[in-house]
């Protein structure tokens, strides 16, 4: 859950924000808007929150007489129509398909570690729907995402197909089957008819930015809020590669290069940040095995590149040459000017820790009394697993006897504690936080 936590906290949080300032005479609004509705409990019945959130945007922002990129304007609606029609998908023709093997040929460094890591998110989030009591085949999932992408290839599609993040922010908001299938028939019809133009000529993107924002609040609150304390350090730690692979997304490409430590960080995030989050956590709990493990993993995948460097090289002909790769057309050693941020130095970094790790385990089976034995928690982590486990089974028996007594209750009582319900379900994590 922490890696996709980095995502919500950067892609899904900081970038929607920026959105909402980047326009502050109205995009301020639709923010405070979305914390009302979203975590301060306004209802907006019998209108959806959503299209609340999208009706003050829309609003605010024609009435503001000011445009945006693509919008804002009666020319900007009138050419947007330009592009509705009907587009029927078709399959590439045979001379696009003659030239898939030279396409993987010269791409399969950097079309490996893209899969993977969709492939990890997949994963990450079929796990954070189990979390949230919905548990999925991961079997079929994997299946089903690996059929649709070569299905959509053939068809040109470059995008491969994985599972949404925000399984259980949806669900909080009544979310079920039907939502997923509306939400997959709009996007059909909207691109089958080119309508995507048009609607972003009505709608600023400071209407649709906080809605979005949501899920990157929503994916952190549940992270931070199942997180035990003494495991927040290792979920802030997995944050951090997030953090650097956002900002290189918006880096000037052609002008200065990134600093290369920040390139280093933020390339491979997704992994990098799991890995590290892993041997947090394994630290914290005494568990050095563990951590050695992890860390040798972090080798394997550095010296491939998957990690740290801009493409995996099977070759290893960058393997000591760090930072940025080398323009197009010239040669490959001719930005070898970092050796710190290589894929040698990080195999060498990796398999020091792994080194250590490994120490630290041999001291802990020979009973040292500098190291803490894993085979028993100490008395605070206990007590807080303990404290944990009560304030669930309290906050469950709390929200099952407060049900049975709605179904018993007149009209006015009902919608009275229908209204403490849902405020004691969105509060249960923060106090079972606090208890601890």
């Amino acid at each position: 859950m922490v890696t996709l936590a980095g995502i919500g906290f950067t892609y899904l949080g900081m970038a929607q924000l920026f959105i909402c300032f980047q326009a502050g005479y109205s995009g301020l609004l639709t923010f405070a808007v979305m914390l009302l509705v979203f975590f301060g409990g306004f209802k907006t019945d019998p209108v959806p929150a959503s299209v609340a959130i999208l009706a003050v945007g829309f609003v605010g922002g024609w009435l503001s007489f000011q445009r945006w990129e693509g919008g804002g304007s009666i020319e900007a609606v009138s050419q947007s129509f330009g592009a509705v029609g009907f587009y029927i998908p078709s399959l590439l023709d045979a001379e696009s398909l003659s030239v898939v093997p030279e396409v993987l040929g010269e791409n399969l460094a950097m079309i490996l570690p893209v899969s993977f890591t969709g492939a990890l998110g997949t994963l990450l989030c079929v796990y954070g729907a189990a979390e949230a009591g919905d548990v999925y085949s991961i079997r079929e999932t994997m299946i089903v995402d690996g059929a649709t992408t070569m299905l959509a290839a053939i068809f040109g599609s470059p995008l491969g197909t994985c599972v949404y993040i925000g399984h259980p922010q949806y669900k909080s908001q009544h979310g079920g089957v039907y939502y997923s299938v509306l939400s997959g028939l709009m996007f059909s019809a909207l691109s089958i008819t080119g309508m995507f133009a048009a609607l972003s000529a009505f709608l600023p993107p400071y209407a649709t930015a906080p809605m979005i924002l949501f899920v990157g609040l929503a994916i952190n609150q549940d992270t931070f809020s199942i997180c035990p304390p003494r495991h927040i350090p290792a979920a802030i730690v997995g944050v951090f590669p997030a953090v650097a692979d956002w900002i290189l997304s918006f880096w000037p490409s052609g002008q200065v290069h990134p600093p290369p430590a920040l390139y280093a960080l933020g390339k491979g995030a997704l992994l990098t940040g799991l890995i590290w989050t892993s041997v947090t956590v394994f630290v914290i709990d005494q568990r050095f095995k563990e951590a050695a493990i992890w860390t040798a993993v972090g080798a394997f995948l550095a010296g491939l590149g998957l990690i740290h460097q801009a493409s995996m090289d099977l070759t290893f002909e960058r393997f000591l040459c760090g930072g940025p790769p080398p323009a197009d057309g010239a040669e490959a050693g001719s930005s070898c000017n970092d050796f710190g941020t290589s894929a040698c130095s990080f195999v060498l970094g990796y398999l020091q820790v792994s080194l250590l790790m490994v120490g630290m385990w041999w001291l802990q089976g020979s009973a040292s009394d500098r190291v803490a034995s894993a085979d028993r928690e100490d008395d605070a982590h206990k007590a807080e697993t303990m404290i944990q486990t009560m304030s669930t089974v309290v906050a469950k028996w709390k929200s099952f006897t407060r049900r049975q007594s709605l179904t018993a209750a007149t009209p006015l009582r009902q919608r009275q504690l229908s209204s403490e319900l849902e405020l004691n379900g969105r509060q249960s994590a923060s106090r079972t936080t606090s208890s601890t």
